[in-house]
């Protein structure tokens, strides 16, 4: 973290001043309290939190009831492990204030939720760094578990080349999709609204059951391997795409097609964060997920041949848009 901040000058460093989110939890000695952006200085570090609701939901949650209450005090016990464990690693990073979607936002206003929804351009953009809880299935499995960055090892018997001398060489042996089968295959990244917060996020830990990942736009590490993952292990598109966005327009939709959405009439507000950051960078207006200076081969998309079309039980957005379909796309290249 302390390398990215100094060094990577692709990743960034926020400007002072820069937008909060609205709320922000305030981890200050053992109290959590629940903090409006207009308490909090602008120049705050802050840490966001990526995690799966599971098919129950989430208890812990703000509503208008509980609102004072969570500014005056919330007990840690109350909160679930996968929240308690994103508490402990932020305190342990050193920052005060953590971003968590559920206790930050409203849930049963939903004009606030609106609001908050399309605000996730500067809520992850801003953030210092994001917490992933990769394999937890839901909040109350935790996203702490024992490290085992296991590499094997061995020693064989290498002719060199230069003077033609056998000698014995140690080679690692890592599987060549370490990554994709730790990050790009984990639950949480099956989830259509992780999309977002991972490409717009400066800087992710990946807390898987091996180890933990290091993802910033400049390097892709693990424990493993601190100073970068190497070069033949595969890895997603995903990390390709993300100090390119613009570029890559067709690549994420077809990924986030292929993602869970809890409430399908998300489909597109689940992506406002990216479109918003896109709209700036390409100076162009995005409408119902097609941009309108190329719109023709945007237009060249089918569902994916594999998918069978579920009943459309909602509007979502125009036929002629990849968003009214219910499953995955492809696009013409």
């Amino acid at each position: 973290l302390r390398q990215c901040v100094a060094d990577h000058s692709s990743c960034g460093t926020r400007n002072h001043g820069v937008k909060l989110p609205s709320r922000l939890l305030e981890l200050h000695s053992n109290a959590i309290r629940l903090r409006e952006a207009c308490e909090v200085s602008r120049n705050m570090k802050y840490a966001t939190l990526s995690h799966c609701w599971g098919p129950r939901g989430v208890e812990a949650k703000l509503t208008k009831e509980l609102l004072e209450d969570f500014r005056a005090n919330i007990r840690p016990e109350s909160l679930p492990r996968t929240f308690q464990d994103a508490i402990s690693i932020t305190r342990r990073l050193g920052l005060a204030y953590l971003w968590i979607d559920s206790l930050c936002i409203i849930q049963d206003d939903p004009v606030d939720w609106e609001k908050e929804s399309i605000s996730m351009s500067e809520v992850y953009g801003n953030s210092w760094v994001n917490i992933a809880a990769s394999w937890a299935k839901d909040c109350s499995e935790g996203c702490l578990y024992r490290s085992n960055p296991k590499i094997d090892r061995f020693q064989v018997e290498v002719k060199a080349w230069q003077d033609r001398q056998v000698r014995l060489q140690t080679l690692e042996v890592i599987p060549a999709n370490m990554v994709l089968n730790s990050i790009s295959m984990s639950v949480l990244s099956d989830r259509g609204w992780v999309l977002q917060e991972r490409l717009l996020s400066p800087r992710t830990l990946h807390f898987t059951k091996a180890q933990i990942f290091w993802e910033c736009n400049t390097l892709l590490g693990c424990e493993s391997f601190p100073n970068g993952v190497p070069a033949c292990t595969t890895v997603s598109d995903i990390h390709i795409v993300k100090n390119n966005l613009s570029e890559q327009w067709h690549r994420i939709i077809t990924k986030y097609t292929r993602c869970n959405l809890t409430q399908r009439r998300d489909v597109l507000v689940a992506m406002s964060g990216i479109i918003k950051r896109l709209q700036e960078q390409r100076q162009d207006i995005c409408v119902a997920g097609i941009w309108r200076q190329d719109p023709e081969m945007q237009l060249l998309w089918m569902r994916s041949p594999s998918d069978v079309q579920k009943a459309r039980y909602l509007y979502t957005a125009p036929t002629w848009s990849w968003a009214s379909s219910q499953g995955p796309i492809q696009q013409q290249e």
